[in-house]
């Protein structure tokens, strides 16, 4: 049974960087009572916990229409439309994903000559 989403034949489940994580799972509630077990054990061996009041989930892909709210009790947000991991935001849609990560950042780059902005300034908005 795969617990995440198969990606050109790989099995993605969860991408983690510093004390952030991202589970990518394939939407079935028995993958996510799985993953939500793996985090309590997780808390009980490292005695870290998860803050479910910051966690958000997103429906994604096929499932982009779901309404399910699994595990109500851990007060995870379930959002309709995007969710943001490390600056990094997510969308059921792949039209929000590119405005959402690329052009609101190039606006700001492509309009940078109506501002007086330092080279310091400009070399920091280049590597946004």
């Amino acid at each position: 049974m795969y617990l995440g989403i198969l990606v050109k034949n790989e099995e993605c489940k969860i991408s983690q960087y510093a004390d952030d994580s991202a589970l990518i799972l394939d939407g079935n509630i028995l993958s996510f009572e799985h993953a939500l077990k793996l985090l309590d054990e997780f808390t009980y061996i490292s005695g870290l916990k998860v803050n479910y009041d910051k966690s958000e989930a997103l429906w994604i892909g096929s499932q982009r229409d779901n309404t399910n709210i699994y595990f109500p009790e851990r007060k995870i947000q379930w959002s309709r439309d995007k969710v943001n991991a490390l600056g990094v935001w997510f969308s059921a849609t792949n039209q929000d994903i590119v405005y959402l990560n690329y052009a609101e950042r190039l606006n700001v780059r492509n309009n940078w000559h109506l501002r007086r902005q330092t080279c310091w300034v400009k070399l920091l908005l280049l590597n946004l």
